[in-house]
């Protein structure tokens, strides 16, 4: 698989990305798995993580019984950053127009992304091997309507605001993946199946933080908004490709 794997700059989809291409660098195949360098700049990055600091409470994740609990599992403080409320300087607005152009996807509409979760891993931070797509319950009543209008978490986009001394990787166990965290890159991949069934070898972690603090921002892209662009696979197990 290695040997397949390519570098390359992604031009089509927006004139914006003409005038400033997209470096890609592929990481794995199966599951589909990129990393975009130099997303962001230093000022940007700088100025998301201002926003979020006054704001960070200690993270919690989806526990058991389906609901958000603290935990061991997940050491680390959050913030949630909505594009239409904390974005006087269109930043965040400007952040997501970039997803969409680099990945195709609709993100922006409340009803297509997640607010933005900015994350601060301190020394020890760490986050247990999980998956980001959440609706694994085979009942339908476990989920609200506004869960089932939005579909699962169709894709992630995770930009590292700072770099790392020393651990802090994002590793992919079963895909034999490693990404180092790297200031103003950017890591995406799909956590479904085309055909919105969540694909378990996406699952990953958050490796312990050994020296330095460690930012990254999250925007999670829901399911059932990318009907137009993206359809749904012949067969169950039918992946996504691109960018």
């Amino acid at each position: 698989m290695e040997s397949r794997l390519t570098c390359r700059h992604v031009t089509a989809g927006a004139s914006y990305l003409t005038l400033m291409p997209l470096r890609l660098e592929e990481m794995s195949l199966d599951p589909y798995i990129v990393v975009f360098r130099d997303f962001l700049t230093e000022a940007q990055t700088e100025a998301i993580k201002g926003i979020a600091k006054p704001r960070l409470t200690t993270s919690r994740h989806r526990g058991p019984g389906g609901n958000f609990i603290s935990s061991m599992v997940r050491t680390s403080s959050t913030a949630w950053l909505r594009e239409s409320v904390d974005d006087r300087k269109k930043l965040l607005v400007n952040m997501t127009r970039k997803i969409e152009f680099a990945t195709g996807l609709h993100a922006l509409e409340s009803s297509a992304g997640e607010d933005y979760q900015v994350a601060n891993y301190g020394i020890g931070g760490l986050y247990v091997t999980h998956t980001d797509y959440l609706m694994i319950n085979p009942d339908p009543r476990a989920y609200t309507p506004w869960e089932h209008f939005m579909g699962d978490r169709f894709a992630t986009f995770m930009v590292y605001l700072s770099d790392v001394e020393a651990g802090g990787a994002t590793v992919f166990p079963r895909a034999g993946v490693t990404i180092w965290p790297k200031r103003g890159s950017a890591a995406f991949w799909w956590n479904l199946y085309r055909s919105g069934a969540g694909d378990e070898n996406t699952r990953h972690g958050a490796c312990p933080v050994l020296h330095g603090s460690k930012w990254i921002s999250n925007k999670w892209i829901h399911y059932n908004d990318q009907f137009k662009q993206y359809k749904c696979g012949v067969n169950t197990w039918d992946k996504q490709m691109v960018p």
